[in-house]
């Protein structure tokens, strides 16, 4: 009889799986027109794996999509796919210290569920045990813009995208309760994107992961990443670069997808 963690298990126990091949999980989270996909593209530019929303295929059913019973749905195929794709790769050898780049969280469905907030605490559980029996890390990485920046972004981006619309991203107020909810939760590493550039944004990501995971810090794609970062300084303090870098249009505090 073995006791891990406060589990007992007759004979065997989950947290046997060797950590030599092991996964390692970004995810990055925050409010829509924060950024999250152009620093998930910018990372698969750099070459990191990415898992975006459609590496799950969620079937269609009578309920409502955010219901809390679809949600809780989606958040198990989350780590079920995540567990498949690291057996899948320890088999053929390929997950040694493998990065993935997840757009959004199973945290996610705590906000967009109804009665949400019931799954946080399962959520949290389930990571410590994936984490746990399989060797996988996995942060969380708020993106954190200034209020008036991102609505800025929002409003702008809906002049390009206005199916977006569908989605309540033309409702300030709507803006605001989503900032609210992220601003309310800790999440494992915070990095603001107001005007930095999305190469510079990821470099900090990079930084501050790399201060706290050995796995990350050892792998050549974040070496490469601090490498080029150190040849390009970042600009918080340089007006002028900000000047160069600025989007043609003048959109304040806009994001760009080239590096220095």
């Amino acid at each position: 009889r073995r006791v891990h963690g406060g589990i007992a298990r007759e004979g065997f126990s989950i947290f046997q799986t060797p950590f030599a091949f092991a996964m390692i999980v970004l995810c990055i989270e925050g409010c829509h027109g924060c950024g999250k996909t152009e620093l998930v593209q910018e990372f698969e530019k750099a070459g990191y794996w990415v898992l975006d929303e459609a590496f799950l295929d969620m079937p269609e059913y009578a309920l409502h999509p955010q219901s809390l019973l679809m949600e809780t749905q989606w958040v198990c195929s989350w780590f079920t796919r995540l567990l498949k794709k690291e057996h899948e790769s320890r088999l053929t050898g390929e997950a040694r210290n493998q990065i993935f780049i997840a757009d959004r969280s199973p945290y996610s469905a705590v906000f967009y569920a109804s009665n949400g907030h019931l799954l946080e605490p399962v959520i949290r559980e389930q990571i410590k045990e994936v984490v746990t029996a399989a060797g996988i890390e996995i942060y969380t990485v708020y993106l954190k813009v200034e209020d008036d920046i991102l609505w800025y972004r929002i409003q702008d981006r809906l002049k390009q995208e206005p199916w977006r619309e569908k989605y309540n991203e033309g409702s300030r107020e709507w803006m605001d309760t989503t900032v609210n909810f992220y601003k309310s939760r800790e999440w494992d590493f915070t990095v603001e994107n107001n005007h930095l550039t999305i190469a510079e944004v990821m470099s900090q990501v990079v930084t501050r992961i790399s201060a706290t995971s050995v796995r990350f810090s050892s792998s050549p794609l974040t070496q490469k990443v601090q490498l080029r970062a150190s040849a390009c300084p970042l600009s918080v303090s340089t007006h002028h670069h900000h000047d160069e870098c600025s989007n043609p249009q003048g959109s304040p505090g806009k994001a760009m997808m080239d590096s220095c």
